[in-house]
């Protein structure tokens, strides 16, 4: 399985099934990341690589309010720092949609809180 295929958005598999809120998915897909990660250490697989409008799938699963993705994103080594295009993060995100319980992971996860978009 090639966990880097795009689709012609620029979505991956983890992108999707961290939009769609599919638990067991990304528990999947990030499993076998990491076992690619560790087969393959010279190889490239980046938890957060950006979609075609710049999202992570930690920022997709903070926007669409994902907290049990968004936790297994982060324990996986999700950055809560990374911004998109526009300088928004996880962080932004998830306050835009007043989701207390996922910014308060973000921020226990060292995202910026200063950061200004």
């Amino acid at each position: 399985m090639d966990i880097n295929f795009n689709d012609a958005n620029g979505c991956n598999a983890l992108h999707i099934a961290c939009t769609q809120g599919f638990t067991q998915t990304v528990q999947v897909l990030l499993n076998h990341w990491a076992m690619q990660k560790r087969r393959e250490p010279e190889r490239i697989f980046d938890i957060d690589v950006m979609d075609g409008l710049s999202l992570t799938s930690l920022m997709k699963a903070s926007i669409n309010n994902h907290l049990d993705i968004v936790r297994l994103l982060l324990q996986f080594g999700a950055s809560p720092r990374v911004v998109t295009n526009r300088g928004e993060s996880s962080l932004t995100l998830a306050c835009m949609q007043e989701n207390l319980e996922i910014c308060e992971r973000l921020i226990i996860a060292h995202a910026d809180v200063n950061e200004v978009d």
